[in-house]
């Protein structure tokens, strides 16, 4: 079955039916930055992110100045309307928190700080990287295309300047054009 191609800017209705509360995610595309909602959520957004069921998220929209911070969880889905953004299109992801942090999804890794470039902005953070692994090898020669990093801060030079923190950013490895790490 083909699959129509979306800009990440236009939205397309997906007849998704959420059972929980939905909660806000970022988007920075290769267009723009855009705030949605995405739920329930019920693991880690970076394993969805590299699997092969479609990201959906309700009421996709231009950032237009707002944040992920700035809006409220969403209880249920009242006629809602979803978009897949492709994959393809996204630089990073700021990620929704996880409402019950489970330990089971915390995996024991070494901490390397990084520095990387994905299209104007300048991403460092810390990545978890296996025991023994090397930072470029552990990225370059994963499975994984969207990459978690931890305590980010992500910076824009060009106009506008900005900078913002977050706790966790999940980058699209297949956009990075410069990486800088201690090894």
């Amino acid at each position: 079955m083909a699959r129509l191609r979306v800009s990440p800017v236009e939205t397309q209705d997906v007849a998704h039916e959420a059972t929980g509360p939905l909660l806000p995610i970022e988007l920075y595309t290769v267009s723009g930055h855009q705030l949605g909602w995405m739920g329930p959520v019920t693991g880690r957004t970076s394993d969805q992110l590299n699997g092969t069921d479609p990201l959906r998220v309700a009421e996709l929209h231009e950032a237009n100045g707002d944040t992920h911070a700035d809006r409220e969880v969403i209880d249920e889905d009242h006629g809602l309307k979803w978009s897949e953004p492709e994959r393809d299109e996204l630089l990073f992801v700021v990620p929704p928190p996880l409402l019950a942090p489970n330990r089971h999804l915390r995996l024991h890794r070494r901490l390397e700080e990084i520095s990387l470039d994905v299209g104007p902005f300048t991403i460092t953070g810390l990545v978890h990287i296996r025991p023994g692994s090397e930072v470029g090898d552990f990225i370059f020669h994963s499975n994984r295309r969207f990459l978690p990093l931890t305590r980010v801060e992500v910076r824009q030079d060009d106009e506008p300047n900005w900078w913002r923190s977050f706790g966790v950013v999940i980058v699209n490895t297949s956009c990075l054009t410069w990486l800088s790490g201690r090894r």
